[in-house]
């Protein structure tokens, strides 16, 4: 039986070859045929690819010329959505951040600003990575690769993946400080959840050429679209800090020559940061990030808790303002234990960026140069020593940085320029109330935001 199976399978495949030979011409005709589609088919592929990488790239450029105006073009959608809401009646009359009520210009029951050193939020959750299972994206390069990816390895951005704290929770009590709580995660999950939605709106309205923000032009948007739900994607969060300079003697300009005044510093960031290129912002200003050394303790407190958000400030004071290139432990750093004793910034309040819906904590700190540890630290109590010692901050590829004097005017000027980052824009509405003008010194040169 199975010899005789095994003569008929052998009568089969002479069969298949006879045949085979008999239409040898037909068969290389469809082998050509065949080959042909492949490679057009990849032809096509490489076209497509180049197309999608093509418009990201004009989509990223767009974002990085007109981020102001897509940001405004954001607020306003959000402006609308919470119109009636009686719990963001602050935010709606008149905010760049979206927040609720109580989250900005919050002071204890004596009418002071709670310290920022105060502000060390329990970690409630870890966010699970989206550089796993990633959703499959029609409008990247790579649509199998995020967003993140796409940006770092095709466009060349200078990306890194840190660890990254970011909003869970926010709780509020008059006269009492707020209650932040946050979340660990990654850079990335911040940009793929994030970064992502000013690339949609850069997208809608550049390439697409469509002013509508429906969900059909703006799914992602929409999806996420309830921002006080913080599990709808990883808002990471940044710290922004404004610097009083505060008794600074005046011996550049002739008419002022001798006389003391306030300034506060403007950052105009560089053409290669990763995020608001070109736009003036406070300084110092950095991402809420976990220390090297903290993430390698192991004492019990530091499973539960983020370290103090004034490490932020003086991480990034040190790197912009300074000049020093990395403060990776702060614990023994002997300058940074100066800037911990002579920095107290307060904090301001907490929103969201309209934009891509990040968290934008602000805050700010007033330096005496009356005193002389403080001058110290920037060199001397007169603007040309100021100058000098913040000409190391310039030139480089975050930015300049210059002095601007703490009047009501040029507060209300920076809040109304389009370059300014809309965190800087809160900041300066904030300060420019008249009963913290007054707890910040600013000079009324005929103008508040408000008389209250």
């Amino acid at each position: 039986m199975v010899m005789e199976l095994f003569k008929a399978a052998l009568g089969a495949l002479r069969s298949l070859w006879d045949a085979i030979n008999a239409n040898s011409g037909i068969l290389q005709i469809m082998l050509t045929v065949l080959g042909f589609m492949v490679v057009t088919r990849n032809q096509l592929i490489q076209e497509k690819f180049n197309d999608r990488l093509n418009n990201m790239k004009k989509t990223l450029e767009a974002i990085s010329t007109d981020r102001n105006l897509f940001m405004e073009a954001a607020l306003d959608l959000y402006r609308e959505a919470n119109r009636g809401n009686e719990d963001c009646s602050e935010f709606v009359d008149g905010g760049h951040l979206i927040y609720k009520n109580g989250w900005v210009d919050c002071k204890d029951e004596n009418g002071h600003f709670f310290p920022l050193a105060d502000f060390c939020p329990p970690i409630l959750d870890v966010y699970p990575s989206t550089q796993e299972n990633i959703p499959r994206n029609k409008l990247m390069p790579d649509m199998n690769e995020s967003y993140a990816d796409n940006c770092k390895f095709h466009l060349g951005k200078n990306l890194f993946n840190a660890p990254l704290y970011a909003l869970n929770s926010v709780k509020t009590e008059p006269g009492k400080r707020l209650e932040l709580a946050v979340t660990l995660g990654s850079y990335f999950d911040f940009y793929n959840t994030c970064e992502y939605l000013s690339f949609e709106m850069a997208y809608c309205r550049r390439i697409l050429g469509r002013k509508d923000r429906t969900a059909r032009t703006l799914p992602r948007r929409f999806k996420q679209r309830d921002l006080f739900d913080t599990s709808n994607r990883f808002p990471g969060i940044g710290i922004n800090t404004i610097i009083i300079l505060k008794n600074m003697t005046d011996d550049v300009d002739d008419e002022a020559k001798g006389k003391k005044a306030s300034f506060f510093l403007l950052h105009k960031r560089g053409n290669k940061v990763a995020e608001g290129m070109g736009n003036y912002h406070v300084v110092p200003a950095g991402s809420y990030q976990p220390l090297l050394d903290y993430i390698e303790r192991e004492d019990t407190d530091s499973d539960h808790y983020a370290e103090t958000m004034k490490n932020t400030v003086l991480r990034e004071f040190g790197e912009e303002l300074l000049d020093y290139e990395e403060f990776l432990d702060l614990n023994t750093s002997d300058l940074l234990q100066r800037l911990d004793k002579i920095l107290q910034p307060v904090f301001l309040g907490v929103g969201f960026e309209p934009l891509n819906t990040k968290t934008e904590v602000l805050s700010a700190a007033v330096v005496d140069l009356d005193d002389p540890e403080q001058a110290k630290l920037f060199g001397g109590r007169t603007k040309r020593s100021q100058y000098e010692t913040l000409f190391g901050a310039n030139g480089s590829y975050e930015g300049d940085v210059m002095l601007r004097p703490l009047t009501t005017s040029m507060l209300r000027q920076y809040e109304n320029d389009s370059r300014s980052t809309a965190s800087m824009k809160e900041i300066m509405r904030i300060l420019s109330r008249k009963h913290n003008a007054e707890l910040f010194g600013v000079v009324d040169t005929g103008w508040y935001h408000n008389k209250q």
